[in-house]
């Protein structure tokens, strides 16, 4: 059995109907849903950073998911998701942690032109994965 210790949301019910989803494949997962704008309750209050934390990481993503018009297949959609994910992780530097990227672990130069990097990120994973 996969658990997943605490997913913070908004109010959307979808997140409800995805639990019950993955509890039938055996996932459980515990929701804390953070609701509305203001901090009414102390539930909201103690855990607003982390909604406006995932709100943005949500405006990132489909800022750049818009230009597909979506995908015909979930292995395309996924596909997206994992270089998504690589490029906001690895690849991309945050203005709030002083323009480095999350995981900075001096694997690239600070000269290395985006391309390279790219390169260089699927040269490791594929190598990760052949081991």
């Amino acid at each position: 059995m996969t658990f997943v210790n605490l997913i913070y949301t908004d109010a959307n019910p979808i997140y409800n109907a995805a639990q019950v989803l993955f509890e039938i494949n055996d996932i459980k997962f515990d929701l804390q849903q953070v609701i509305g704008v203001s901090d009414k309750d102390e539930i909201s209050k103690k855990y607003r950073p982390f909604k406006q934390i995932e709100e943005r990481l949500n405006r990132t993503y489909k800022q750049n998911y818009y230009g597909t018009n979506g995908y015909d297949k979930l292995e395309c959609a996924n596909s997206y998701m994992v270089l998504f994910v690589c490029f906001f992780n690895f690849l991309r530097q945050h203005s709030s942690l002083k323009y480095k990227t999350p995981v900075d672990d001096g694997l690239f130069n600070d000269d290395m032109l985006m391309q390279d990097r790219w390169l260089k990120l699927v040269e490791l994973s594929s190598q990760y994965h052949l081991n």
